[in-house]
């Protein structure tokens, strides 16, 4: 393993034992699983997939990181956060939730609970939109699991 890439992922590791938070991002985890269920929904109505931007992973990644240490789901921040990914935000939308459990499950229920809200299921559905960026952190032992969808036209 590259020293760069490992300092990164021995950083990573250490970062999360130490709030207790564990975040998901590879291809086959819960973040991914956020990603792969919405662009399933809006394949099921015949509207186009979202492409997954890593800029847009990393917001989410972090929003999720930091509503996990506050135990707060909030939006504040929203527009910096895709600034720093190099979205414009009039082309932007933003879903967040916390949900009970990790893992797979508590991603794809809290997918199940935006698409029962409006305004989250309009973020989803959204035409406007054609790139995503997900994320989920866990606090805790399998206590809540806090998510994250950063949308982007």
């Amino acid at each position: 393993m590259p020293r760069r890439s490992f300092v990164r992922a021995l950083t990573g590791a250490l970062t999360a034992s130490f709030c207790s938070l564990v975040p998901a991002a590879s291809a086959a985890t819960p973040s991914a699983t956020i990603a792969q269920r919405i662009n399933a929904i809006r394949s099921a109505r015949g509207l186009p997939p979202l492409r997954v931007v890593p800029g847009l992973v990393r917001a989410a990644r972090i929003h999720s990181l930091t509503q996990a240490r506050r135990d707060l789901l909030t939006h504040d921040g929203f527009a910096a956060r895709l600034q720093n990914a190099g979205i414009a935000i009039h082309t932007a939308g933003e879903n967040v939730a916390a949900m009970p459990g990790c893992g797979a499950d508590a991603a794809r229920e809290t997918v199940t609970a935006w698409m029962a809200s409006p305004p989250h299921r309009r973020n989803i559905l959204s035409p406007r939109f054609r790139m995503i960026g997900s994320a989920l952190v866990v606090r805790g032992a399998c206590q809540t699991a806090y998510a994250t969808a950063e949308f982007a036209g």
